[in-house]
């Protein structure tokens, strides 16, 4: 668990390392880390960040469309409910061409594409409708920023893209509707000034539909929307296995989900070499030190690099049964 550590631990020991303690390099050492952190996270499949939705999301009869958590960085599978079969990955035009003229007919659904990653978490109201925004977490107002829709649905030559900044209430749960009362269409972002400790929703004023939250440490949020074909002919849950998306560190108490607190402070300490334009020797030292140390750190929480996988063949079973051998 050492490796485990809070954004003040590694940012005391970068200071105490480059001997600056100053508040100004502190906000730099914390750029740096959440820079390297994100950069760690990103690179590899850690066994830390796999989730899974065990039949949470529900797909309507009829539905073309899944969306999925705000944290789903990468998409590993998906199982329907009293399915034996994953749901195959394909890219949007191999899923089209495939399904020819009966893309939008209800079916079994056999495989999905990414659609997209949208600044809401269901469909959009389907005529239109003002919207509002408001927080939980602050005692004075705050800024919030939407961009969206109007004109009419999107696609139609008649839509534009319009922005539209709000001060958000100072109470609680208080909905403030956006100044200029358009009709949206759709959301295409929905973003907050810098944000440590407040919940924000933004909902629509007619259907009611909180469409989107920001957490604390996040400035936006998006959803990532899959594609089904065919649509199901049947309401259906589905098991999503997917990687985690990393929280920014915005908090001196807040830890790292990953075992790579030494890489990220060797990391870290490279940069503010890098941006003191000394230390050279140093610089480059610890650069390749937090590389070796994360990628031990990933070898040490897997194990696929010391098991030898068996195929074995299973007469009348449609699936591939696998013998691990662990030496």
């Amino acid at each position: 668990m050492i490796g485990l550590m809070t954004l003040k631990e590694m940012r005391d020991l970068v200071a105490a390392q480059i001997g600056d303690t100053s508040s100004g390099r502190a906000t730099k050492i914390d750029l740096a880390i959440n820079m390297h952190y994100c950069d760690f996270a990103s690179r590899k499949r850690w066994p830390q960040l796999v989730r899974s939705s065990e039949e949470l999301v529900t797909v309507s009869s009829g539905s073309k469309f899944v969306y999925l958590p705000k944290d789903v960085e990468q998409v590993y599978f998906i199982l329907p409910q009293n399915s034996d079969t994953l749901l195959q990955p394909a890219n949007i035009e191999q899923l089209f061409n495939t399904a020819g003229d009966t893309f939008d007919q209800p079916g079994s659904a056999l495989s999905y594409s990414e659609a997209g990653d949208f600044a809401r978490r269901y469909d959009f109201y389907a005529s239109g409708e003002q919207l509002s925004v408001a927080q939980t977490g602050l005692t004075s107002t705050s800024s919030a920023y939407v961009t969206g829709i109007v004109g009419g649905q999107p696609g139609s030559p008649t839509s534009t893209e319009r922005g539209e900044s709000v001060t958000v209430s100072a109470t609680a749960g208080v909905y403030t509707s956006l100044g200029a009362g358009e009709t949206y269409y759709d959301i295409s972002t929905f973003s907050v000034q810098a944000n440590s400790s407040a919940y924000y929703m933004l909902k629509g004023v007619t259907s009611e539909t909180i469409y989107a939250q920001i957490a604390p440490g996040d400035q936006t949020v998006r959803y990532r929307r899959l594609r089904l074909m065919n649509p199901p002919d049947a309401a259906t849950a589905v098991t999503v296995y997917w990687k985690k998306r990393v929280a920014k560190l915005v908090n001196d108490n807040q830890v790292i989900e990953l075992p790579i607190g030494y890489a990220i402070v060797n990391k870290a300490m490279a940069t503010m070499y890098a941006n003191q334009r000394e230390y050279n020797a140093a610089m480059g030292y610890h650069n390749s030190e937090g590389e070796a140390l994360a990628d031990r750190a990933f070898d040490g929480a897997v194990t696929q690099g010391e098991r030898i996988e068996q195929g074995v063949p299973m007469i009348g079973n449609r699936g591939r049964r696998i013998v691990i051998i662990n030496p």
